[in-house]
């Protein structure tokens, strides 16, 4: 089981995904409002899109858009891999995970290409690394601190870790040592005055002066955030204070601190508590996730709301819900799937009628869908667009774009035309908004809020950045970014955020420096070493697991820049006579052929936390996913059970073996097969646990004495 705060994903708390658009009706039109953004989906068309001329409002010329001031534009014979905004700077590598350097939002050289290593700028400051050692330079590219350090992190709260050989701890921004750390193996940035740490792999909290603020008794620790952080013991996660107090005891397999609650999971039921530990409200919910400070509940497929305090709003008996919370108003489903308008005392509002899909409502208006059309609904339960358009899409400004056919018209809060033509999709970037339309010319658009063209490029020519919302590489590999949002802080935080291994855990801290990572990836062999990892995101964290005597190194590396694909080597290292030595190392290769993960299991039937992976394998032919459990024996891992649940094609089969299995081959709904039925099937499942087929009932119960745990990392 993982345990997170807000920005950790919690695989059993939040398990629902709401659709951008679901269902809902009215007759009559109805004053405007302002309104927010409800959905700003890609529009998809099953029949080919005709190839005709665009009909654009007040676009400029494209050598207008090409000199627009979004785009940064960078020297084509450098090769931009990977970009991260921060500050105002952008901080890039070149293709092959090669050379960094630094420019300005406006294409101005801050550094040519020269460091190994870089990260965003932070506090002022940039942590780079030049001839295998780290320094900090400021935003003019000048050095301030100088590269004399082996080891060193971006500066949070005005603190950052070093290491100079055996020496090891903390300096402010003119390079002062704040204090020496003597005795710890790992240290974290700071988040709210306060860094977790570990001593042989139990963990603790420290202050900036190096002071022991939580004594390290933990198993695991995770960043505070308002005044709260989630800890874990014995397999079971607690929450803690600043000041040391436990919160919520370390009794939960799901925990999740928001703002002015904390969500807690304990033997089935979830259990909301104020900030003090004090239980708000509580109830046997299947499911409780959260969107917009209000919770979403769950109980036999029907849903209900909690306030952001965790209080109950409305009894998990509806279908559907729809909250409209600056009204006071939720628009429900009733069991005859119409919707209707109620007050949080179940109060009718608006009588049901029929929908057949509704998206959220933002400052009380919601697109409605009935017979492939789509019209716009006030909570009063009037139509201000009537139920005729091919596609409507809600912005947050106030804008909304509305179809007819492939034609689109994008009208400001007011009314007033901003742009039209045909466009596949458009949404929200930034100030302004990006079109795609999949003609001959397969062009991505860019346009001022006013609808005047900024930017246009080939479609192929587009990838994400990190760092800003809505940055994007130009022509991977070529050279150029375009920048049409603000700065994500989100996204930052996951790649400041740092664990450093300090140089008291020994041969665990030199492997991270030079050691390398192998195994097999989508079934062939692989190896990645540290520096083709330098400008990974890498996360690593010391563990007493399995009743070994001395701690063990979890380690987690990801691309900075992910692609579409999944990427990632981790591993399970321990120290025999003074070097790193694998456990387990894992990989994932990305695309259909997936991979697998390090991660831990507690076992529920010894209490005891151990080593693992989970993964994933897939191809044309069916797909494969894979749980492995192992114990640690005199110093090695020991397969312990390994469960495997295979959905492929029956023509993967030969007669013989379907027929002499047919009852543990399962078709829908997990139903099983007979020997009469069996060589119909086109697709069957089955369930392996260590290399025999076994029946799903004894899968689920094997398998149920396993639960999932991630580290406490920001990712």
């Amino acid at each position: 089981m993982m345990y997170l705060r807000k920005k950790y994903i919690f695989s059993i708390l939040i398990s629902v995904i709401f659709s951008a658009l679901l269902t809902g009706c009215a007759e009559t039109d109805g004053p405007q409002d302002d309104i927010g953004a409800v959905s700003e989906e890609k529009k998809t068309q099953e029949e080919e899109i005709p190839q005709t001329e665009e009909d654009i409002r007040q676009a400029p010329s494209e050598e207008t858009a090409e000199n627009s001031s979004s785009v940064c534009v960078v020297s084509p014979n450098e090769d931009i891999s990977w970009a991260v905004c921060s500050e105002g700077i952008f901080c890039y590598g070149t293709v092959g995970y090669g050379m960094c350097g630094y420019i300005s939002e406006d294409g101005e050289e801050i550094t040519p290409y020269m460091y190994e290593e870089a990260m965003p700028f932070s506090e002022g400051l940039a942590c780079a690394r030049l001839d295998g050692k780290y320094g900090y330079i400021g935003k003019d590219g000048e050095t301030v601190l100088p590269f004399i350090y082996d080891q060193a992190s971006s500066f949070r709260e005005g603190t950052a870790y070093f290491s100079i050989g055996e020496e090891y701890g903390l300096i402010d921004q003119e390079g002062n040592v704040i204090t020496e750390l003597t005795d710890c193996d790992s240290i974290s940035s700071f988040r709210e005055g306060l860094a977790y740490f570990s001593v042989d792999g139990r963990y603790g909290y420290m202050d900036r002066n190096g002071r022991v603020v939580i004594e390290p008794v933990y198993d695991d620790a995770g960043y505070f955030y308002e005044g709260m952080a989630v800890v874990m013991k014995g397999g079971f996660g607690g929450v803690v204070g600043k000041d040391g107090r436990e919160i919520l005891a370390p009794e939960y397999i799901g925990l999740s601190t928001e703002d002015t609650c904390i969500l807690a999971q304990k033997e089935g039921k979830f259990f909301f508590f104020d900030t003090e530990g004090r239980e708000v409200s509580s109830g046997a919910w299947d499911n409780v996730s959260r969107e917009n400070n209000i919770f979403y509940i769950y109980k036999d497929n029907r849903k209900g709301l909690a306030d952001q305090n965790g209080r109950l709003i409305l009894e998990p008996v509806y279908e559907d819900v729809r909250p409209i919370p600056e009204r006071k108003l939720v628009m429900v489903q009733n069991g005859e799937m119409e919707y209707g308008v109620i007050d949080y005392d179940g109060q009718i509002k608006v009588p049901f009628c029929h929908y057949d899909s509704v998206s959220d409502f933002v400052e009380g208006r919601t697109v409605v869908g009935l017979n492939g059309k789509y019209g716009v609904l006030r909570y009063d339960g009037t139509l201000e667009l009537p139920i005729e358009h091919d596609q409507i899409i809600l912005f947050s400004d106030g804008s909304m774009a509305v179809w007819s056919g492939y034609t689109v018209e994008l009208t400001d809060s007011r009314g007033n035309l901003v742009l039209t033509g045909k466009h596949e999709y458009l949404r929200k970037t930034g100030d302004g908004y990006e079109t795609d339309y999949f003609d001959s010319t397969r062009k991505t658009k860019f346009w001022d809020s006013h609808g005047n063209l900024t930017a246009k490029y080939d479609y192929a020519d587009i990838s994400s950045a990190y760092g800003v919302k809505n940055t994007y590489l130009l022509d991977y590999g070529h050279g150029g970014l375009l920048k049409t949002g603000e700065e994500d802080e989100e996204i930052l935080e996951e790649i400041l955020l740092t664990n450093q291994i300090t140089p008291g855990a020994g041969a665990f801290k030199d492997f991270l420096e030079s050691g390398s990572v192998s195994g097999y990836a989508g079934g062939a062999p692989y190896s990645s070493s540290m520096d083709y990892m330098r400008q990974w995101k890498k996360c690593s964290k010391l563990y007493r697991i399995g009743g070994e005597d001395s701690a063990v190194l979890y380690f987690y590396a990801e691309p900075l820049h992910r692609s579409n694909f999944r990427e990632s080597d981790s591993g399970l290292y321990i120290d025999k006579n003074g070097k790193a030595e694998p456990l387990i190392e894992a990989g994932e290769c990305g695309g259909s052929m997936g991979g697998d993960r390090l991660c831990f299991w507690y076992d529920t039937k010894e209490g005891m936390l151990k080593p693992g992976t989970t993964g994933s394998y897939g191809g044309f032919g069916g797909s494969l996913g894979s749980e492995d459990v192992y114990i640690l024996k005199d110093g090695e891992a020991v397969l312990e059970n390994s469960f495997k649940h295979y959905y492929q094609s029956a023509s993967n089969y030969s007669e013989e073996t379907l027929l002499e299995n047919a009852e543990l081959f399962y078709g829908e709904e997990g139903k099983a097969y007979k020997k009469d039925t069996i060589l119909e099937a086109e697709y069957v499942e089955e369930c392996i646990i260590n290399e025999k087929q076994v029946s799903i009932e004894e899968y689920n119960a094997a398998e149920k004495r396993y639960r999932y745990y991630n580290p406490l990392l920001m990712r």
